[in-house]
């Protein structure tokens, strides 16, 4: 009886003791979770309710991106936009290009241009010594005085016999050997002709001129070395850089989207200039090595303040085909 009401007495004490306890070990294990950030509410919100607040936010609503009028197509990369297009390397070359030689062979006299010197077409460039062409014309002058002299001989006698011929004084066997003769003459005559024209020729070409507006790049011969016609000795070489061509190199994967008059830009980083042109040929044949077509463009450049070789940047101004990479 004893033992009955002191278990009674303590029971009450030993369960508020297991309660407190029990409190204290969960208080312990609870974890303390950050206060709501108001910018990632809306990112962790279901993805029915996101929805729903973008079908029913009016078109100005604040956070809605809104199309910029006039703004190129754009794509989404990583991020940030970049403009629609494809890009590619490219190098300049010059409109024409060409290595002088001499049409006669000889000694050179005098070189009248230097390397980046501006020519106009038909400039003296390179002279070669003219004594022994000079002295050629005067022979084919000579020989063809010779000829002309025994043609207008055979021209009295022939003038002769054909009076003589109508009075039937001389049978017509005799008036026929003068005028052979005469055609003979005459064509000694021709042949003499044609041989003053090429001596005057030659006497000419003793000068190389410039084929058209350029620029001297290259000089290849000093005076006093034998420029030779075969095989041909290079003199000069010339360019011309007023206009120049661009040369794209296009991947197979992209030369359907090259087209010609294809807009493009390009941007020579070296002296921070840009340039924009249209595509004006395409070469079909590819490069069985890198797979790739030459698009080439054409570019003003009446300022010279581009050069032949430089290296460029070439965006094409189109966006790609559906499915394009």
């Amino acid at each position: 009886m004893t033992q009955t009401m002191r278990w009674r007495r303590i029971a009450p004490l030993v369960a508020t003791a297991l309660l407190a306890l029990g409190a204290c070990r969960q208080s312990k294990n609870a974890v303390q979770l950050p206060a709501a950030d108001p910018s990632t509410t809306a990112a962790t919100s279901a993805p029915g309710a996101a929805a729903g607040n973008e079908a029913n936010a009016p078109s100005g609503a604040l956070g809605a991106e809104q199309p910029t009028l006039g703004a190129s197509p754009a794509v989404r990369r990583g991020g940030a936009t970049a403009a629609r297009g494809l890009t590619f390397n490219g190098n300049t070359e010059a409109f024409r290009r060409s290595t002088l030689a001499p049409q006669v062979g000889g000694v050179v006299a005098r070189v009248l241009a230097r390397e980046g010197e501006r020519v106009r077409r038909g400039a003296a460039l390179v002279v070669i010594e003219t004594a022994s062409f000079a002295l050629r014309l005067r022979g084919a002058e000579a020989a063809r005085a010779v000829a002309r002299a025994q043609r207008d001989a055979v021209m009295v006698e022939w003038r002769k016999l054909s009076q003589l011929v109508k009075a039937r004084a001389v049978p017509p066997s005799q008036y026929d050997t003068i005028n052979a003769q005469l055609r003979t003459a005459e064509a000694a005559v021709a042949q003499a002709d044609v041989g003053v024209a090429l001596a005057q020729h030659d006497l000419a070409n003793t000068v190389v001129r410039a084929p058209f507006d350029a620029m001297v790049t290259r000089r290849l011969i000093d005076p006093g070395e034998y420029a030779a016609v075969m095989p041909p000795t290079p003199l000069l070489t010339v360019e011309e850089i007023d206009t120049l061509e661009l040369r794209v190199q296009v991947p197979e994967t992209a030369m359907a989207q090259v087209p010609v008059g294809t807009p493009i830009e390009a941007r020579f980083s070296a002296i921070g200039r840009s340039v924009s042109a249209r595509i004006a040929r395409v070469v079909p044949a590819l490069d069985p090595a890198t797979r790739s077509l030459s698009a080439i463009a054409e570019l003003p450049n009446a300022d010279h303040g581009l050069r032949p070789g430089m290296f460029a940047e070439v965006r094409v101004l189109t966006a790609p085909a559906p499915g394009a990479p």
